[in-house]
């Protein structure tokens, strides 16, 4: 049963201070209710003392204490009550005293570094504790800039995509939670021109699809989509050589989020209008409607999504229709799938057919 103080008929009023001094001086057996607090404020007293928070004002603070500890004994002590609220009230100032102490002095650098802190306030590249910590737009903690270790890092990332293929699924899983969780992060691809393609080396290299590790190809075609979400990005993203044609291959092969993150990629990427003409002109909606006929359900949504998006371009239009677009949407719409989405790209297709 949950413990739970309450003043009865026989305890006074007064007597509902008793159980926060006991928390402070009780010597009770372990079975005590109140046994666990009393340590946690026991350790917190010795944490203080080895950390210097006394350190300057000692004797003040050793006064202070043994004044406390008189008090509150002769409170703890008093079975009848008859305790006065001027006791009390001494016990409490005294306390408030100390406290003030403590606020005199910084906690040491040693007591920062050694205590938990929020794993959310470390900087998951390097795990040290972030020194501005934002919340980004996600709700998630970011350094408001990365530090000189961060940006080491970031590069020794990216030489082990030219490693061992071990090396090179550590670094692409790795890379992908950056991405995902660090707004920062993603700025530093667009801050050099070789950092996408040495990302995407492993999947550029002349090997078959056929060869290539579906794990690797996912976490390298996400980080992607996760380099595309930032504006500033989709332009260098998108005039990367190997980067849409990757893109391609992945709509075609690969796990199912693979090929789900590949059309997201290319849907936040077109919200360019340079970039929905570069991804026409390359052929991305073939795959596209092909991937859309297959009607996985967790496909759907961003391969209409993207679709839709490209053919707000004119020069698209034709493209889609060449490639099959309205029998397979119609097809679909019959199925009573994804309609509204289906619904829209048919409405986007025969409006610009008719300013045609």
């Amino acid at each position: 049963m949950e413990h739970r103080w309450a003043p009865t008929p026989q305890h006074s009023p007064l007597s509902a201070r008793r159980p926060i001094l006991l928390l402070l001086m009780s010597h009770d057996p372990p079975s005590s209710p109140w046994s666990t607090s009393v340590g946690v404020v026991r350790n917190c007293v010795d944490l203080m003392a080895k950390t210097g928070v006394f350190e300057g004002d000692a004797a003040k603070a050793t006064e202070l204490k043994k004044e406390l500890q008189r008090l509150v004994r002769a409170i703890v002590e008093d079975e009848d009550c008859d305790f006065s609220v001027e006791a009390v009230d001494r016990a409490t100032q005294t306390l408030f005293a100390l406290k003030e102490l403590k606020k005199k002095r910084p906690v040491s650098l040693k007591l920062t570094e050694s205590s938990s802190c929020p794993e959310e306030f470390r900087c998951p590249i390097s795990n040290v504790l972030m020194r501005d910590p934002v919340i980004v737009a996600t709700g998630q903690y970011s350094n408001e800039g990365l530090t000189e270790v961060d940006r080491e890092h970031f590069l020794s990332l990216l030489e082990k995509m030219s490693s061992t293929p071990s090396d090179q699924k550590e670094a692409a899983r790795e890379l992908r939670l950056l991405t995902k969780r660090i707004p920062s992060f993603r700025q530093l691809f667009g801050e050099s021109l070789d950092a996408i393609p040495q990302l995407l080396k492993p999947l550029s290299q002349g090997r078959s699809q056929s060869d290539v590790n579906p794990d690797l190809q996912e976490d390298l075609i996400t980080t992607v989509l996760n380099l595309s979400i930032h504006d500033n990005n989709k332009k260098v993203v998108a005039e990367t050589p190997t980067v849409i044609p990757l893109l391609m291959d992945a709509l075609r092969s690969g796990t199912i989020e693979t090929r789900s993150n590949a059309a997201a990629a290319l849907f936040t990427l077109s919200a360019l209008d340079s970039n929905k003409a570069l991804i026409g002109n390359s052929g991305a909606l073939k795959p596209l409607i092909e991937l859309l006929e297959e009607g996985h359900p967790l496909v759907m949504k961003d391969v209409a999504s993207a679709i839709f998006n490209l053919c707000i371009l004119h020069e698209n239009k034709a493209r889609a229709v060449r490639d099959g677009a309205v029998r397979v949407i119609l097809e679909k719409i019959t199925n009573r799938m994804h309609v509204d989405e289906l619904l829209a790209i048919l409405a986007v297709l025969f409006k610009q057919s008719n300013c045609g």
